[in-house]
């Protein structure tokens, strides 16, 4: 050792006391000690230099009156050239208690380089030689210590050096990640090397025996006395043992016996197992270790065959487990087979809350596919449900009833059906086939059953009340929504200007959706009513009936619609129309690639502005892109919630009304030509015949079809004829015919007019939803196993004034310790029964040595925003479980 680091060692022994003793019993440094004490050779302790004592040639008596008497601020180094006194001969040894040791040797200056006390650490240091070989090593591991006296022994320094050699957090679980992460990249191999491979820095270094002991403490993993402890064993037994717990079954017997074989022998290993595996999903850079290790274990275990092989009552049981793809497979199989037989043997309630708990899972946010599938899940089930509400199909007393009750209810077949399409869109872009026969299955209830008899009840009325004459059913009319509805607001005092969204082919249902989009935020407030279409319902009829007019009618020779003798067709025409009560026509993709002085210069003064949208109709009306029609509907609702809040902030507005010229009919699968309501040929008159309607004029009788005036429809005179087609069938097939409109079936007839207010102050505040609140349902709260459940309840159902809360539960100790694994829960059920708002919270306990007369809490936190909602006191008594294992 060289006279710098041994300056450099004294002098951070000076830092801690004003005496420091020093014993060379060796006396390798007595030739460095004249060094030493020359005043030049930097040894000070707040500037003084300090004064070296070669205790040899000096009496101790006269020291020890020199250090407390004479100069009783002066730093002293004394240096023994031999051992230690006995304690019964050393007249220093009240000073020695209150003073430093310095010691020269390389461990001990290991020691001090990493700031730890504890000299009895020498031996240990010297025999990691290996490792302090490298000074990057070294380095490295002093990031990770904890320089307090009495806080670093052995087995805490070999995790810290074991994290150095992997790379990773000085932290046992990060440990397992990484050396799980290595296994991984040999785990091709079944030889006996692999686990040696993996393991090889830590057994390079003498680490691995440390390593085994850490994981026998912490996790209970234990191997007969003739075996070889194994990293792929260890790895598969913390799988299985979370995957053990989990199960949903009443005590041991209730689970597989094959799994009893593979797990950790203790309570507490397996519930730290499982809030490592929970970490380790959780884990933005380990969790795709995860699922490969995951898919590795579950081909040890043959799970798939296994899981195959189990009856209906017995799937269940694999509800909580979250560690296996296999599993989350399983699950899904059981639920479309369940669907498909009628025989799910769960309650609707049960089901909510399985789809809830698995959509929430690792599975759902590693691979999006899981997100569809449950999507498509939970559709399915609204719809079979609604099918059982109305086993006799639809019976109403008047076309008003039946128009009423679509829009309060009805409508919600369309849009469960539209859901599970979109979903299985998504997944037939993953080329994913588990739901190829509940998709037919849904097909059929919708287009053979929801279809057919929607058409059949409503044709009726339609005949019954002879409605092609009037079209007339206390329902406020499309023909009239600029008289009632702008016109009257514009009217309102402080109103100065109307913004008016059209969107084309928004129908009712997806803005039911769009109104849930927008109420979820705390802005605007978003109120949804209807009006009935107008007939023919296709779009550029639907268009001119919003514009502001007298008179609806058509061109000689063609099909453009007149408004008060003027053309329709097109956004210019539209603005010259609008022009007439001061107002404009503008596209929404042109506002969207406006700066706000681009909008305003645009719009100048115009009271009335009209913007049109078109995704839904662009799409769904052609051929070749028909099948997305459902993906266009998602994209619209987007748009239409962005374009609100665009139209409101960068206008100074504070009420939007978004409305359609008409909505639309679409199934999955092409119509077969049962539905065709073929026309031989095309009758005299005809001015244009799509799928779904034909016009005319002087058009003759046809008892097959529904026959009317536009006058009629549109409250005018115009003497044009149509012809539509009854219930969802059409003229002809070409140019695409899953997606189609312009008939009278109220998919396409019931038009949404959704009104959007801005909301400030109060009102805002009133409008905002609440979280749900979360309570404990029994209490005091006692803890006996290292895994246990509670019960809380969701006092309040999700609705228009409550939204769902994921909360986070942890256990800490009076310190504020974490003693548990973090979980996390969402409460979103919306039944009205307080016992179906009840859901069990799994804890698992990650400590040892819990104290039950001991205060802990039980800390519940918003998951969004990490606030605080309660703490509960609870009781730890693990004592029983602790004693027998099991």
């Amino acid at each position: 050792m060289d006279i710098t680091q041994l300056q450099t060692g004294l002098n951070k022994k000076f830092e801690q006391s004003r005496i420091v003793f020093w014993h060379d019993p060796e006396q390798s440094f007595t030739a460095q000690l004249a060094e030493l004490a020359d005043p030049q050779a930097g040894l000070t302790r707040e500037g003084q230099p300090v004064v070296v004592l070669n205790m040899s040639q000096h009496s101790q008596l006269q020291v020890r009156r020199r250090i407390e008497l004479d100069e009783p601020t002066t730093p002293f180094l004394l240096y023994w050239p031999s051992l230690e006194p006995a304690a019964a001969k050393d007249w220093l040894l009240d000073m020695r208690r209150y003073s430093v040791t310095f010691y020269a040797d390389a461990a001990s200056i290991l020691l001090n380089e990493l700031g730890l006390a504890n000299m009895s650490l020498r031996d240990y240091i010297a025999s990691r030689h290996s490792f302090f070989a490298s000074k990057e090593r070294t380095v490295a591991l002093k990031r990770r210590l904890d320089g307090r006296s009495g806080i670093e022994d052995e087995l805490s320094l070999d995790l810290k050096m074991m994290s150095v050699l992997l790379g990773c957090h000085a932290q046992l679980a990060d440990l397992i990640k990484a050396l799980g992460e290595r296994l991984l990249d040999e785990v091709d191999s079944d030889s006996d090397g692999v686990t040696a491979t993996a393991l090889a820095p830590l057994e390079q270094h003498g680490l691995l025996p440390s390593f085994w002991q850490l994981m026998a403490r912490d996790y209970g993993y234990q191997v007969a006395e003739e075996t070889e402890p194994s990293l792929r064993e260890l790895v598969r037994k913390l799988f299985v043992s979370e995957c053990y717990e989990q199960l949903d079954a009443a005590g041991v017997a209730g689970r597989p016996a094959w799994l009893q074989s593979q797990l950790l022998a203790t309570p507490t290993g397996r519930a730290n197992a499982m809030a490592l595996l929970a970490s380790w999903r959780d884990s933005t850079q380990y969790s795709g270790q995860f699922a490969a290790l995951s898919a590795k274990v579950a081909a040890q275990l043959e799970l798939h065959s296994r899981l195959a092989s189990l009856a209906t009552q017995d799937i269940w049981l694999w509800a909580e487990v979250s560690g296996f793809e296999a599993v989350e497979q399983a699950l899904i199989r059981e639920l479309v087979s369940g669907l498909m037989s009628g025989d799910l043997a769960l309650g609707r309630v049960e089901f909510s809350q399985l789809i809830s708990r698995r959509r929430q899972g690792f599975w759902v946010s590693t691979d999006p596919k899981y997100a569809h599938l449950y999507q498509a899940l939970q559709q399915a089930e609204i719809l079979l449900e609604l099918r059982r509400a109305y086993p006799d199909g639809f019976h109403y007393p008047t076309a008003q009833a039946m128009y009423l009750a679509y829009e309060a209810e009805l409508f919600l077949f369309d849009a469960a059906y539209r859901l599970f399409n979109e979903a299985l869109l998504h997944l037939q872009e993953q080329s994913v086939e588990v739901l190829a026969a509940l998709a037919d299955k849904i097909e059929d209830l919708y287009v053979n059953w929801y279809l057919y008899q929607l058409g059949l009840a409503w044709d009726g009325l339609l005949a019954k009340e002879q409605q092609m004459a009037r079209w007339e059913m206390g329902i406020p009319a499309q023909s009239r929504f600029y008289e009632t509805v702008i016109k009257q607001r514009l009217s309102q005092a402080g109103v100065k200007r109307q913004f008016v969204i059209i969107s084309d082919a928004l129908r009712y249902e997806v803005a039911h959706e769009l109104q849930g989009e927008i109420n979820e935020g705390k802005r605007f407030s978003a109120q949804l009513k209807s009006q009935l279409g107008v007939l023919p319902s296709y779009t550029q009829l639907g268009m001119a009936a919003l514009l502001p007019h007298q008179q609806l009618d058509y061109a000689q020779g063609n099909s453009t619609v007149l408004v008060d003798g003027q053309s329709s067709a097109g956004l210019d025409n539209r603005s010259a129309i609008l022009a007439k009560v001061g107002g404009i026509a503008i596209s929404a993709k042109a506002l969207k690639g406006w700066t706000r002085a681009q909008a305003n210069e645009a719009i100048g003064d115009a009271r009335v502005i009209y913007i049109y949208h078109d995704i839904i109709d662009a799409i769904g009306d052609k051929l070749a892109t028909e099948q997305q029609t459902f993906m266009a509907v998602r994209q619209a609702i987007e748009e239409l919630n962005g374009l609100v809040s665009r139209v409101i902030n960068g206008f100074g507005v504070t009420r939007v009304v978004i409305t359609a010229d008409h909505g639309f009919l679409f199934q999955r699968v092409a119509p077969e030509v049962a539905v065709k309501s073929q026309l031989t040929h095309e009758p005299t008159g005809t001015l244009e015949a799509k799928k779904r309607y034909l016009i005319g004029r002087n058009l003759p009788t046809n008892d097959d079809v529904w026959h009317g005036r536009i006058g009629d429809t549109t409250k005018g005179q115009s003497d044009v004829a149509f012809w539509l087609p009854k219930g969802v069938s059409r003229f002809h097939f070409v140019g695409g015919a899953r997606f189609v409109h312009g008939g009278a079936m109220l998919q396409e007839v019931c038009v949404p007019l959704l009104e959007v207010q801005e909301l400030r102050g109060k009102k805002q505040a009133q409008h905002e939803k609440t979280k749900v609140n979360i309570v404990p349902v029994y209490q005091p709260i006692k803890l006996v196993n290292a895994i246990d459940k509670i019960r809380f309840l969701q006092t309040d159902a999700v609705d228009e004034r409550h939204k769902p809360r994921t909360l986070r539960f942890v256990v800490v100790d009076s310190t504020g310790q974490s003693v548990s694994a973090l979980e996390k829960l969402t409460f979103d059920a919306t039944s009205g029964s307080l016992e179906q708002r009840q859901q069990d919270v799994r804890l698992k306990l990650t400590g040892t040595d819990f104290d039950r007369k001991a205060q802990y809490q039980l800390l519940l936190q918003d998951d969004e925003d990490g606030i605080e909602l309660a703490r509960y006191p609870v009781t730890i008594d693990l004592a029983i479980q602790n004693d027998f294992g099991f």
